[in-house]
């Protein structure tokens, strides 16, 4: 069976979705998405639930390699990394060890700690995350 991470959707606000990332039923850290919206605004809105394989691929945006979210509905790009608000994603998935109102904090410590094991389960198979409602 391929690795899961799992992001569940729990807190919806009007400007963000806070949740929390799983790797293999653990809690791995918090995330923090834009908001759902029914019609897609370019920037302002989360990817589609559903389940998507992972590949680690060069960003030009942050100069390394980053885990990408492949094959989502109307969406190029989309990635897991750092930031703070729902401006610094543009449909992306932020991590973060400390969840605030439509916030997320310590975000660099977050990923430092993800991308390797990340990057681990992507070297070994085929690796999925699953977007659920919490």
């Amino acid at each position: 069976m391929p690795s899961q991470l799992t992001l569940l959707r729990e807190t919806f606000t009007p400007h963000s979705i806070s949740g929390r990332l799983l790797i293999a039923d653990q809690f791995e850290c918090y995330t923090l998405e834009d908001a759902y919206r029914e019609i897609k605004i370019p920037g302002q809105t989360c990817i589609p639930y559903g389940r998507y394989e992972l590949a680690i691929m060069w960003s030009n945006r942050f100069k390394r390699t980053m885990p990408y979210l492949l094959y989502v509905p109307n969406f190029r790009g989309v990635m897991i990394h750092n930031g703070n608000t729902d401006q610094n994603t543009d449909g992306c998935i932020l991590v973060g060890q400390q969840p605030g109102p439509d916030r997320i904090n310590m975000s660099i410590a977050a990923l430092d700690i993800l991308y390797p094991k990340v990057m681990a389960l992507i070297e070994s198979q085929h690796t999925f995350i699953n977007v659920l409602k919490g």
